[in-house]
């Protein structure tokens, strides 16, 4: 028997030499940062003294006497490795303390903080090398500078690791090595047959090989991440709050938590419970690969380049149902990614759960088409995207669900027809609700109970609207309060569409769907216009329960993301409408995504040029998970919480009672331990009060014992001792209802896993 030839086998050499390259990079995994004398900020110190471990409280001049140089970005945020310090320096040095300080460490006494160095620099001298280890990651890293002469300044300073603290390189090699081993099979698939004027066709039978279709697909995939191939990393408005979610999920992560609930290291270990209100579920990925030691950066620009992927995949799959042609899907796929409010999102906002949340859209909008007109038992794919979309983000899941309300009423009479399609949306949102349960029961329990900041304050959508309507069309500058590009392809394609519905008659039998086009195309308009002030925003936002819904939104341009699968879908059902014959179709086909392609250079050119700030390096450390920044608009906090509080002072254990005394602290994040010795005097001042947000379910045991854990002083955990003495062990334990919700999500999972396959061999209907 002849032994079958292995094609590609290229392929692996080329992946060994790649790993190599890798490997051979000594450096690769270093941490390194150096900053000018412009990087530093002088300040005043107050209440100073010269063995302090506290966080030092700075003012103006006149309040102080001590010149204090920092860094102008705040605390950094660095791994756990030995490291050094070279300081270049200028003026008179005599009594200049360089001195690095941490809040992360609890000191088991209860004193917050520790002094890493404190090097009094050498006289006559300009230059400092100081050595250090950390034994732990930590997230606020000060540099001090004090001095008492005002002639001091510093030069340069640089942070460097003296070995390897990150394992990107290892990472690079097994995302190498697997795409190698992908890229084998590809090669071995069947052999290729494509012919290119089959670009179009309504029914399009023949076999193709899957290695075409992933040369577009990573070729698109790759120009929607150019801004990525840099060395930094893009500033975006949220990238903080996003950088900060991946820290949390890996501590959460590192401490026993699963599913996450609280972010325990965030807000000098106070906590914050992010996941209880904002869906992770995809975020999970870039956490896990921290915990494994991959450098932040790089963890959130490998989710951006997996989610450009699998938005041309999951694009692509209901727009070839949809349309019943897979190049025509393709080139809508490519529209789709490329879409500018899309990138915009991606790097000019940072908005991870918005563009995550992009990526489902086309399945929750091609499933809503199946069970009104469509092929009734493709209601899985409404639960996919509905599910998906869920999961990343609550308001697209909000603005989505009242668009798709608006198709229902449209279409109700087609809900009843005699193929019973009530059955099968009905199926639809019983599997979704269950599916998201274990997030949905958690989110609207703390909800009620916590009355988180972001459900008590004024929104405004109207606030964020601009009457310069340009922008709607301007690739090269960008607005953060007023409209965003809609895109050309998407702009001409519904004009287009529009000019086709007036000139021709609708065809007998096509009546429905060209009403459900319709309905997209008149959507799309609304929508776009809805983005400026043009749009009655005033008079819309006083309708009852209408006006409450629409102003959570915020922000007027995040109907972008409706625009986006509507302006592609009514672009793609245009190019079908104008162009009979497949050649011309194909011609249309390949312009628009030539188009889209060349508007995404532009929007990179033109709003992502080389004068865009970006972090320096892979390594996030211009933030730390110990200030604001990390919690974006602290929107999850209690309405009675203190940020100030949290970010200001050191973790302490507190009461009222002057007698206590700690001893043999540890903690980890919401996990903490120590012994306590107090004289009890009866009264309130015996509270003990722990530096954690309060958040119901926190266990606190004395010696073994539970006692009641309540809200104590700006809304922090406290509990009332019962003796004198004794052993305190604190985590956060999920409650047996979210537990509960947790095993009805994974059944209904297990079940449609089984029922699925009954739904393999159907024949699709495409508009």
């Amino acid at each position: 028997m002849k032994r079958p030839q292995i094609k590609g086998l290229w392929v692996l050499l080329v992946a060994a030499v790649l790993c190599f390259t890798f490997l051979s990079r000594s450096s690769g995994d270093d941490f390194s940062a150096t900053y000018s004398s412009d990087s530093f900020h002088r300040r005043y110190l107050l209440d100073y003294t010269g063995d302090s471990t506290e966080p030092m409280a700075y003012a103006n001049e006149q309040d102080g006497n001590i010149y204090v140089y920092v860094l102008r970005r705040g605390a950094l945020s660095v791994r756990a490795g030995s490291y050094h310090v070279e300081l270049q320096y200028t003026g008179q040095t005599e009594g200049t303390i360089l001195k690095l300080f941490s809040s992360d460490y609890v000191s088991p006494d209860n004193s917050g903080g520790k002094i890493l160095v404190s090097e009094e620099l050498d006289p006559g001298s300009t230059y400092k090398y100081v050595s250090f280890d950390l034994d732990q990651d930590v997230n606020s890293l000060y540099i001090l500078l004090e001095t008492t002469d005002p002639s001091f300044a510093p030069l340069s300073f640089l942070l460097e690791s003296e070995a390897p603290v990150y394992t990107d390189r290892y990472f690079y090699c097994g995302v190498t090595i697997a795409l190698s081993f992908a890229l084998l099979v590809l090669l071995n698939w069947k052999k290729p047959h494509v012919r290119p004027f089959a670009l179009g066709q309504m029914q399009s039978d023949e076999r193709k090989t899957m290695l075409t279709f992933v040369v577009f697909f990573a070729a698109a995939s790759l120009v929607a991440s150019v801004p990525l191939l840099q060395s930094g990393l893009i500033i975006g408005h949220d990238s903080p709050f996003h950088l900060a979610r991946i820290e949390g999920l890996a501590s959460a992560l590192r401490s026993g938590q699963f599913p996450v609930r609280v972010h325990g290291e965030t807000l000098n270990g106070y906590g914050y419970a992010n996941s209880l209100f904002y869906p992770e579920l995809l975020m999970y990925l870039p956490g896990v690969l921290s915990l494994l030691g991959v450098s932040t950066v790089t963890c959130y620009k490998f989710y951006v380049i997996f989610l450009n992927a699998l938005t041309v995949v999951l694009a692509y799959l209901p727009f070839k149902r949809l349309f019943q042609s897979r190049y025509t899907a393709l080139a809508l796929s490519v529209v789709y990614l490329l879409n500018p409010y899309r990138l915009i999102c991606l790097y000019y906002r940072s908005a991870v759960g918005e563009f995550t949340a992009l990526t489902f859209l086309p399945l929750v909008f091609y499933g809503l088409y199946a069970v009104l007109l469509g092929d009734r038992k493709d209601w899985p794919w409404l639960v996919a995207g509905a599910t998906g979309l869920l999961q990343c983000h609550v308001l697209t899941t909000e603005l989505t669900a009242f668009a798709a309300a608006l198709f229902v009423l449209v279409f109700l009479r087609e809900l009843f027809t005699g193929e019973k399609r009530f059955l099968s949306i009905l199926c639809a949102g019983v599997s979704t609700v269950l599916l998201n349960a274990w997030f949905l029961v958690p989110m609207l329990l703390m909800t009620i109970t916590l009355d988180p900041m972001v459900f008590s304050r004024m929104q405004n959508p109207m606030g964020f609207a601009s009457f310069d309507a340009r922008y709607l069309f301007n690739l090269y500058t960008l607005t953060s309060i007023g409209p965003h590009p809609v895109g050309y392809v998407i702009l001409f394609g519904v004009a287009a569409y529009l000019l086709y519905r007036i000139a021709a008659r609708t065809p007998d039998g096509e009546r429905a769907r060209f009403r459900f086009v319709d309905l997209m195309a008149v959507l799309c308009i609304v929508c776009t216009i809805a983005t400026t002030a043009f749009f009655p925003w005033e008079k819309v936002l006083q309708i009852p329960l209408l006006g409450k819904l629409l102003d959570m939104i915020q922000f007027p341009y995040r109907l972008l993301s409706l625009v986006a699968v509507f302006g592609t879908v009514v672009a793609g059902f245009a190019v079908f409408c104008w162009f009979r014959k497949a050649p011309h179709r194909a011609a249309a086909l390949v312009a628009a995504s030539a188009m889209a392609a060349l508007c995404a250079l532009a929007l990179f050119e033109g709003a992502f040029g080389p004068d865009v700030e970006t972090y320096e390096s892979k390594s996030y450390y211009l933030n730390n998970m110990n200030n604001s920044l990390c919690v974006g608009q602290y929107e999850y906090l209690p309405s009675g919480a203190d940020l100030n509080a949290m970010v200001d002072n050191s973790p302490r254990i507190s009461s009222a009672n002057e007698s206590l005394q700690i001893s043999d602290w540890t903690r980890e994040g919401t996990c903490m331990s120590f012994r306590y010795s107090m004289t009890l005097t009866g009264t309130e001042d015996d509270v003990i009060e722990l530096p954690l947000t309060y958040i119901p379910n926190y266990e606190i045991l004395i010696d073994g014992e539970p006692v009641q854990a309540f809200i104590s002083g700006s809304y922090n955990v406290g509990f009332r001792p019962t003796a004198e003495s004794g052993t305190v062990t604190v985590r956060y334990r999920e409650p047996s209802l979210f537990r509960l919700s947790e095993c009805v999500s994974l059944a209904a999972l297990a079940g449609l896993c089984v029922g699925l396959p009954l739904y393999r061999k159907k024949r699709p209907s495409g508009i």
